[in-house]
């Protein structure tokens, strides 16, 4: 019996042994495959991540540079208006009709007082009226500048000459975001605040983007338990000031523990300089804490990505792992049951292994697939044919494209021919290793294409975002940067732009330009108001809109009452013919609003090249012209008249 105790003894040792090495290999095995697969994982999620930043930060400057183009010439426009209008004469009443004349959300006059402070002197938001500035930080140093006849230099939002646009901010008295503008009234020495809501860099192209993109990776991806988007300036900046401000503007996006990052205890050098993903353990008062973080920054806007992963799935393995060693050892004697019972386990946990795999999987595909349109991967083959091997997203379901089978169709099989070979083209140089982004109409709609090659594949990826809806914005910012927004004529900036490219090209082709003022006009502003001087100013246009019918030129309002016509012709009959038809629709009263108005204009003309060949000369000799006639009687019109030397 004691032998055979020895025995049974000894082979229960050796059984205890080769399981427990059996158990440790397969934990060491398991943590690697944990660690295998977070990683992996990650990196699609790190190029995600890093397509998405880079496409929300394109967007946002493309928006933000026609919004600063569109608030300064509607400014610009304003300030013509208020040349000579002093400041006490802008009441707040008066101060609406211009807010809605200029589709401005709100309107203020920012006057210079004592001790070198400046206040608001009037403003279609009454509670305001009387604010003081000294204590505004970089918007009163952008004011000050202002008012001297320098432009800004704050570091902050957008300045041009008399002009300074302050970041998108909230505002005090209404509800949003804005932005507000300042233009430099030198003629009264005041400046002119006008304001838009600006909700629309935040719209579905842009903000939700990202939040969308975040929500996902929180919500839907179930090993990582929060994720954030951090400004690594902003972040340095509270680094400094030793981390005082509680609501960090660092976090941009997300929820990630703003006290686990600074435990990390990472200088913002360091961070500066990351190129590529790290992993850290970090040490918690409830167990250690598995963090990664992924540089995501673009052209100057460095950004992280910081994940965290919830590594309980981990844990319980370890946990079970050593129950069952403690349980092996109290029973020796059932050494073959615990045997069976290893083994169950271990096919249990790999197979929950491959269920969360699967599941982890295609919660990514899923938060990834609700983002752009579509998500492909393709190639040409030998017979030059664009292959899809894999094509997913909400276009193809609508265009139910893919049945039981997605993958490895011809192109051309479901999608038009033109629309095929734009793709062709593009994954042609794609392959060469230069990655292609380009723009295809389908549908009705505009798809962003963005296509790289896949490494060590012949093969490129790519995705498609729908971008309509971001294209009808910029075309409305475009069209009122360059038009005026009362007479819908093209305005000043774009009337000069358009002859300096003209005269620029030397053309062997005769102009004109007319420059065109109306009499009598302040009399009818002064006795009726502003409001119906603008219905003037409308039709005004309206009727010489239809006397330069059919000439090639370009007609546009260039002030308060001035207009401007230049167009291709070299005949002088014809040129005066054009002219007499300006002045003959002005003879008679135009009916406005139920009152009827004697409305003169004065047309002064001059030719290009016979007067000069150069854009600034031939605006101010048809200016020049027209005030010579002005006054004369009869006649309406004149030609530049060259002094003789």
């Amino acid at each position: 019996m004691k032998r055979d105790g020895k025995i049974i003894l000894a082979l229960t040792m050796v059984i205890a042994v080769v399981l427990t090495a059996v158990f440790a290999y397969f934990i060491s095995r398991t943590e690697k495959d944990f660690d295998l697969f977070y990683t992996r994982q990650m990196d699609n999620h790190a190029s995600l991540i890093r397509k998405t930043v880079n496409l929300a930060e394109s967007y946002t400057e493309t928006y933000t540079r026609l919004i600063n183009e569109d608030l300064y010439h509607r400014l610009y426009g304003l300030n013509q208006e208020l040349a000579s209008v002093a400041a006490d004469q802008l009441t707040p009443e008066v101060l609406m009709t211009y807010r809605d004349n200029y589709d401005l959300a709100g309107l203020a006059i920012f006057s210079p007082v004592a001790d070198e402070d400046i206040a608001i002197s009037a403003s279609t938001v009454v509670e305001e009226i009387g604010e003081r500035t000294a204590f505004w930080g970089y918007w009163h140093e952008a004011f000050s500048a202002l008012l001297q006849g320098e432009t800004p230099n704050v570091g902050r939002g957008y300045a041009r000459e008399n002009f300074w646009v302050g970041p998108r901010s909230r505002s005090h008295y209404m509800e949003g975001y804005f932005r507000f503008a300042y233009y430099h009234n030198e003629a009264q020495g005041y400046l002119i605040n006008g304001y838009i809501e600006d909700a629309a860099s935040y719209d579905d192209n842009i903000r939700n983007l990202m939040d969308d993109l975040f929500a996902y990776l929180d919500e839907e991806i179930s090993y990582i338990q929060s994720s954030s988007l951090i400004d690594l300036n902003a972040w340095e900046v509270a680094y400094h000031n030793e981390y005082s401000n509680p609501e960090d503007p660092a976090f941009i996006y997300g929820n990630f523990d703003r006290n686990l990052f600074i435990q990390l205890g990472l200088t913002p050098e360091e961070l500066h300089a990351m190129t590529e993903m790290q992993r850290h353990v970090l040490k918690t008062a409830s167990g250690e804490a598995l963090i990664y973080l992924i540089p995501a920054g673009v052209a100057e806007h460095p950004y992280l990505v910081t994940a965290l992963i919830d590594d309980s799935d981990h844990w319980l393995l370890r946990e079970n792992a050593g129950n069952s060693f403690l349980l092996m050892g109290l029973i020796a004697l059932v050494i073959v049951l615990l045997g069976v019972s290893f083994v169950m386990h271990h096919y249990r946990s790999q197979l929950t292994f491959e269920i969360e795999r699967k599941e982890a999987s295609e919660a990514f595909a899923r938060s990834i697939a609700a983002l752009p349109e579509f998500i492909y991967r393709c190639q040409i083959t030998e017979d030059d044919t664009l292959l899809l091997t894999y094509n997913d997203g909400r276009s193809v379901a609508r265009e139910q494209a893919v049945a039981m089978e997605k993958h490895y169709l011809k192109m051309n099989d479901i999608y038009p021919e033109a629309y095929t070979q734009i793709l062709h083209e593009n994954v042609e140089r794609a392959l060469t290793g230069v990655a292609q982004r380009f723009e295809v109409a389908y549908n009705g709609r505009i798809y962003e294409h963005y296509i790289s090659r896949v490494e060590n594949e012949n093969e490129v990826a790519g995705f498609a975002t729908d971008i309509t809806e971001k294209r009808h914005q910029e075309e409305k910012a475009r069209y009122r940067a360059d038009h005026d927004s009362l007479t819908e004529l093209k305005n000043r900036g774009a009337f000069e732009l358009y002859i300096r490219e003209i005269t620029s090209r030397k053309p062997s082709d005769s102009y004109a330009l007319f420059f065109m003022d109306l009499d009598h006009f302040k009399e009818v502003n002064d006795t009726y108001g502003h409001l119906l001087g603008d219905h003037l100013l409308r039709a005004v246009a309206n009727q010489i809109r239809l006397a330069v019918t059919g000439s090639e030129g370009i007609l546009a309002r260039v002030g308060g009452d001035e207009f401007a016509f230049f167009f291709r012709e070299s005949s002088k009959e014809v040129i005066e013919k054009i002219a007499e038809n300006i002045i003959a629709g002005f003879q008679e009263p135009l009916e406005i609003e139920g009152h009827l108005l004697t409305i003169g204009v004065s047309v002064g003309i001059a030719r290009y090249p016979q007067d000069s060949a150069n854009d600034r000369e031939l605006i101010h000799f048809a200016d020049q012209a027209m005030y010579a006639v002005k006054h004369e009687p009869g006649k309406k019109y004149a030609f530049h008249r060259k002094r003789s030397v």
